[in-house]
């Protein structure tokens, strides 16, 4: 008596079922799908982790630029500073050829630090000192550069001079002019000093 196609079938899948090497090859692979779900898994919890730790260090980086150009701010506006910007305005009028307080440079070639150093961002920067480095530099370049020379060292208050010609170079860029074109006039120069030196304790 021969076995019906049915029952041959029944029969293998039962042997199948039976069959170590079987169970073996089928443990194998939930073990092999397991590992890879796990490593997934994983995966996207590292991922995670690491995109909040981003955040949070790129919040914490913002919050300390903040704080510095409100401390920077609060220092350019102090009794002592505008003391200093008085008396080097009035000595820049005179076309004295030395100044007498270098804190006005000293504070700007910090600013240039700050920037350089990126514990603040150049935009931040722009938007509350351009309009005073760069009437500052060109007003003072000659009186630099005499100390300079009289010192024997091309390196004082680089960071100031390098800050002004980036204000300029950002500036132009920005209104899609040159920097001759956005620079400041002699006339606008003396009218910004002349503001500097009548200013209130």
């Amino acid at each position: 008596m021969t076995d019906s196609g049915g029952e041959l079938r029944r029969r293998s899948n039962r042997n199948n079922a039976q069959d170590p090497g079987v169970k073996l090859v089928r443990w194998a692979i939930a073990m092999a799908l397991a590992t890879i779900v796990a490593a997934t898994g994983s995966g996207v919890a590292s991922w995670m982790a690491w995109y909040s730790f981003k955040a949070q260090r790129d919040d914490a980086r913002q919050l300390l630029q903040a704080q510095i150009a409100s401390e920077l701010n609060r220092e350019f506006d102090s009794k002592e500073m505008r003391r200093a910007r008085r008396v080097l305005a009035s000595e820049l009028l005179t076309r004295s050829a030395n100044a007498s307080d270098y804190r006005v440079f000293d504070f700007f070639d910090k600013v240039a630090t700050y920037q350089h150093d990126q514990r603040i961002d150049g935009v931040t920067i722009y938007e509350a000192f351009s309009y005073y480095v760069v009437r500052y530099w060109l007003a003072s370049r000659d009186t630099v550069k005499g100390f300079r020379q009289d010192q024997g060292d091309d390196k004082y208050h680089m960071g100031f001079e390098d800050l002004s010609d980036w204000m300029l170079s950002h500036e132009a860029g920005v209104r899609g002019r040159t920097v001759n074109d956005v620079a400041p006039s002699a006339r606008e120069i003396d009218r910004f000093l002349h503001e500097e030196a009548a200013l209130a304790e």
